[in-house]
């Protein structure tokens, strides 16, 4: 599967890596540096169909899935939303059909 690598952002931090593959999906994760050639994931990391729309936008701190996560079916209608503290899932987690009915919610511990 071919793939695009593009960035944004200064020589330090932050940048955007953009990856565009091969079935016309894209993807953008932000990373900011931590030594001189290693990176961890940080900020916003969003996922997108072939026809542009947003399918999945999650964030994360110091490379662990961290805040707010949510997903888009193709047709633009919510999936699920849930958040995520230090790298678990925490509080209520909800999943949509994709007319919209809620079909599953469940309630995650915190994270210690």
């Amino acid at each position: 599967m071919m793939a695009v690598y593009t960035y944004y952002g200064g020589w330090l931090y932050p940048k955007i890596f953009t990856v565009k593959h091969a079935d016309g999906t894209r993807s953008e994760v932000g990373f900011k540096r931590t030594g001189w050639s290693t990176w961890e994931k940080e900020g916003v990391s969003r996922t997108y169909y072939s026809d542009g729309g947003l399918q999945e936008e999650m964030f994360y701190h110091d490379d662990a899935k961290h805040g707010i996560y949510r997903s888009w079916y193709e047709n633009g209608a919510k999936m699920q939303n849930g958040v995520y503290e230090n790298g678990r899932e925490t509080g209520i987690w909800t999943t949509w059909n994709e007319v919209g009915q809620v079909i599953h919610e469940q309630t995650e511990g915190i994270a210690q």
